[in-house]
Protein backbone atom coordinates (compact mmCIF):
# COMPACT_ATOMS: atom_id res chain seq x y z
CA UNK A 1 0.00 0.00 0.00
CA UNK A 2 1.30 3.38 -1.09
CA UNK A 3 1.09 6.79 0.63
CA UNK A 4 -0.92 9.37 -1.88
CA UNK A 5 -0.32 12.80 -1.60
CA UNK A 6 -3.15 13.50 -0.01
CA UNK A 7 -2.44 10.77 3.15
CA UNK A 8 0.79 12.98 3.70
CA UNK A 9 -0.98 16.11 3.84
CA UNK A 10 -3.60 15.02 6.38
CA UNK A 11 -0.64 13.29 8.46
CA UNK A 12 1.04 16.75 8.30
CA UNK A 13 -1.80 18.82 9.73
CA UNK A 14 -3.01 16.18 12.46
CA UNK A 15 0.88 16.75 13.43
CA UNK A 16 0.41 20.64 13.23
CA UNK A 17 -2.64 20.64 15.15
CA UNK A 18 -1.30 18.69 17.67
CA UNK A 19 1.90 20.31 18.09
CA UNK A 20 -0.05 23.59 18.32
CA UNK A 21 -2.29 21.93 20.82
CA UNK A 22 0.57 21.20 23.35
CA UNK A 23 1.95 24.41 22.72
CA UNK A 24 -1.13 26.29 23.52
CA UNK A 25 -1.72 24.30 26.89
CA UNK A 26 1.77 24.91 28.22
CA UNK A 27 2.08 28.62 27.56
CA UNK A 28 -0.77 29.35 28.73
CA UNK A 29 -0.66 27.11 32.11
CA UNK A 30 2.15 29.26 33.38
CA UNK A 31 1.75 31.60 36.14
CA UNK A 32 1.22 31.81 39.69
CA UNK A 33 -1.27 29.30 41.28
CA UNK A 34 -4.92 30.28 41.21
CA UNK A 35 -8.28 29.03 42.60
CA UNK A 36 -10.72 28.94 39.74
CA UNK A 37 -14.11 28.19 41.39
CA UNK A 38 -17.50 27.39 38.82
CA UNK A 39 -21.05 27.89 39.94
CA UNK A 40 -24.05 27.35 38.20
CA UNK A 41 -23.93 31.21 38.09
CA UNK A 42 -21.06 32.07 37.27
CA UNK A 43 -17.17 31.64 37.09
CA UNK A 44 -14.48 33.23 39.85
CA UNK A 45 -10.57 33.66 39.96
CA UNK A 46 -8.89 34.12 43.16
CA UNK A 47 -5.24 33.92 43.81
CA UNK A 48 -3.79 31.37 46.87
CA UNK A 49 -1.54 34.53 47.92
CA UNK A 50 -4.37 36.05 49.81
CA UNK A 51 -5.90 34.36 53.06
CA UNK A 52 -9.79 35.07 52.64
CA UNK A 53 -13.12 33.42 53.11
CA UNK A 54 -15.39 33.01 49.90
CA UNK A 55 -19.24 32.69 50.13
CA UNK A 56 -20.16 30.98 46.74
CA UNK A 57 -24.07 30.98 46.36
CA UNK A 58 -25.80 27.31 44.62
CA UNK A 59 -29.51 26.06 44.06
CA UNK A 60 -29.51 24.39 47.43
CA UNK A 61 -27.68 26.93 49.72
CA UNK A 62 -24.36 28.28 50.65
CA UNK A 63 -21.09 26.80 49.74
CA UNK A 64 -18.19 28.44 52.19
CA UNK A 65 -14.50 27.98 50.71
CA UNK A 66 -11.19 29.33 52.52
CA UNK A 67 -8.02 30.01 51.30
CA UNK A 68 -5.01 29.70 53.60
CA UNK A 69 -1.39 29.94 53.77
CA UNK A 70 -1.66 29.19 49.66
CA UNK A 71 -3.93 26.55 49.77
CA UNK A 72 -7.87 26.28 49.18
CA UNK A 73 -10.52 24.41 50.91
CA UNK A 74 -14.16 23.40 51.16
CA UNK A 75 -15.55 24.11 54.83
CA UNK A 76 -19.07 24.02 54.89
CA UNK A 77 -21.41 22.88 52.48
CA UNK A 78 -25.49 22.53 52.30
CA UNK A 79 -24.49 19.05 50.55
CA UNK A 80 -26.03 15.99 52.25
CA UNK A 81 -22.60 14.10 52.24
CA UNK A 82 -19.72 16.58 52.24
CA UNK A 83 -17.95 14.83 50.14
CA UNK A 84 -16.32 17.86 49.02
CA UNK A 85 -15.36 19.11 52.70
CA UNK A 86 -13.54 15.39 53.24
CA UNK A 87 -11.48 15.98 50.19
CA UNK A 88 -9.62 18.64 52.30
CA UNK A 89 -6.57 21.12 51.17
CA UNK A 90 -5.98 21.41 47.23
CA UNK A 91 -2.78 22.39 47.08
CA UNK A 92 -0.98 21.73 43.72
CA UNK A 93 -2.15 22.81 40.15
CA UNK A 94 -4.44 20.83 38.61
CA UNK A 95 -6.26 19.02 41.76
CA UNK A 96 -9.95 20.09 42.12
CA UNK A 97 -13.25 19.15 44.13
CA UNK A 98 -16.27 19.63 43.56
CA UNK A 99 -19.95 19.89 45.64
CA UNK A 100 -22.14 18.21 43.05
CA UNK A 101 -25.56 18.81 44.98
CA UNK A 102 -24.69 22.78 44.88
CA UNK A 103 -23.02 23.33 41.51
CA UNK A 104 -19.64 24.35 42.69
CA UNK A 105 -16.44 23.41 41.16
CA UNK A 106 -13.15 24.03 42.56
CA UNK A 107 -10.11 23.99 40.75
CA UNK A 108 -6.01 25.17 41.26
CA UNK A 109 -4.72 26.42 37.96
CA UNK A 110 -1.43 27.59 36.97
CA UNK A 111 1.84 26.65 39.28
CA UNK A 112 4.72 28.57 40.26
CA UNK A 113 7.19 27.70 38.18
CA UNK A 114 7.31 26.42 34.28
CA UNK A 115 8.98 23.24 35.68
CA UNK A 116 5.78 22.67 38.05
CA UNK A 117 3.87 23.70 34.90
CA UNK A 118 5.25 21.20 32.58
CA UNK A 119 5.43 18.06 35.02
CA UNK A 120 1.39 18.97 35.57
CA UNK A 121 0.53 18.90 32.05
CA UNK A 122 2.01 15.77 31.18
CA UNK A 123 0.16 13.95 34.77
CA UNK A 124 -3.05 15.86 33.85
Amino acid sequence: MRLKAADIAIIAIAAAVIILFTAFSVKTSTGRKQLLIESSEDSYLYSLDTDQIIHIDGPIGETTVEIKDGNARVVDSPCRDKLCIADGHLTKSGQWTACLPNRVFLRIIGSESEEETLTDEVSF
